[in-house]
């Protein structure tokens, strides 16, 4: 036999100047109105206190501590879609307390909504939480490996920490996007051959049914020789771009080379180099240029997603930082 079981989560956001509710799945998350000091010692800073109430359904032998097992994943989710709107990661690191019981847990009904820094994201948020619906798996995972991403970056502002699992983890969006698209790169490749086929084999004067007996006998071996193994990530990757616009020749040239510095990190190796640069990191980095191209990546990997998902909130941030690679 079940019952009904609720939870609530507090949750320190670093944007302090965030209006939001929204609901998701079995959940519900509001600001409530509260400002809160995070932080230990110098680094300590303004939050705006959120609430997430989850209502789960648990079998009866299971105590309280089972509520936050059950809605741990719809708190992700809500994570991850805050943390793509605001910029700035929230995680189960900055929880501000909880509880949960059988007592339902009362809050004021609104419309969704999400005001950030006096601009508002509603229109963002109501297509986000649609795509959720639609497309619940990818959708969840490039919000949740993009928080992680910027959850790691934040965390080596100050000497380069983890930026080579920061890169990891943007490159795992490119790689989601790039097998997203792959049997749609590959038909296009193969109609293409084919159609190159029909035009060869017409230049020999064979009649109609001549050349589709031509083109379907060596179908499969020319789409071997010409496609085979040569569909790597940085193809499937560029591809995607293209599809949303997204790529020139200094962005190509971007990919290609962390491609190289992604594939240096995944298999190992040489870790070691004579001068540093600041901020001096703890370890031998093999992510070169660290900054800079994890500034890049948080910048394009946003745009691609807010592409795929059909909105605009870093277009902006996305067209400035591009014209500043562009200028050097």
């Amino acid at each position: 036999m079940s019952i009904m079981s609720y939870s609530q989560h507090y949750y320190n956001c670093k944007v302090n100047n965030i209006e939001v509710y929204f609901e998701y799945n079995n959940s519900v998350v509001f600001d409530t109105g509260e400002e809160t000091i995070a932080g230990e010692g110098w680094n300590t800073y303004k939050c705006k206190k959120l609430s997430v109430i989850t209502k789960c359904e648990l079998e009866q032998y299971g105590g309280p501590s089972e509520t936050h097992r059950y809605s741990r994943g719809d708190n992700l989710v809500i994570q991850g879609i805050i943390t793509f709107l605001t910029g700035i990661p929230l995680t189960i690191y900055h929880s501000d307390g909880g509880s949960g019981g059988i007592i339902p847990i009362e809050y004021e009904k609104q419309e969704n909504h999400i005001k950030i820094d006096d601009v508002d994201y509603s229109s963002d948020l109501i297509i986000i939480l649609d795509r959720l619906n639609k497309e619940p798996e990818l959708i969840i995972t490039l919000l949740d490996r993009w928080r992680k991403a910027i959850y790691l970056k934040e965390e080596s502002c100050d000497a380069d920490l983890y930026y080579d699992e920061a890169t990891l983890s943007f490159f795992h969006i490119f790689e989601l996007f790039g097998e997203s698209i792959a049997d749609e790169l590959k038909n296009k490749l193969e109609n293409n051959i084919e159609s190159m086929m029909y035009q060869h084999f017409k230049s020999y004067y064979f009649t109609e049914a001549q050349t589709k007996q031509m083109v379907e006998q060596n179908r499969k071996s020319v789409n071997s020789l010409l496609i085979g193994d040569f569909l790597n990530l940085a193809i499937k990757v560029k591809y995607f771009l293209e599809k949303y616009e997204l790529l020139d020749d200094n962005v190509s040239f971007f990919i290609d080379n962390m491609i190289k510095v992604r594939n240096a990190i995944a298999h190992g190796r040489i870790t070691y180099q004579k001068v540093f640069i600041w901020p001096l990191s703890p370890f031998f980095n093999l992510s070169k240029d660290s900054y800079e191209n994890i500034e890049f990546l948080f910048f394009l990997s946003a745009e691609m997603i807010s592409r795929y998902i059909g909105i605009g909130c870093w277009e902006k941030e996305w067209n400035e930082t591009k014209k500043i690679f562009n200028a050097t």
